[in-house]
């Protein structure tokens, strides 16, 4: 999949596409699982998603399941 990586890019809705950067990251030898950051698609606000065993959105860390229970809503998903 690819992801968008430039500014004011509207989608079929109208509205700015978030952009997206997958960050793939080392400590020495040891490899770190990658970090999802998403910009706004209009300024420079962004999101840092850091996901593991644990998933820490925004500096808050909380279990997969927990994030699904409030995302879950939001995304429409049964």
């Amino acid at each position: 999949m690819k992801h968008n990586t430039k500014k004011y890019q509207l989608g079929k809705d109208r509205m700015f596409k978030p952009r997206v950067y997958i960050k793939k990251t080392h400590n020495g030898k040891k490899l770190k699982p990658p970090w999802i950051v998403v910009k706004c698609g209009c300024c420079d606000e962004k999101l840092i998603i850091c996901p593991g065993l644990e998933i820490e959105i925004g500096g808050i860390l909380a279990s997969k399941s927990e994030w699904w229970k409030i995302l879950k809503p939001i995304l429409g998903e049964d």
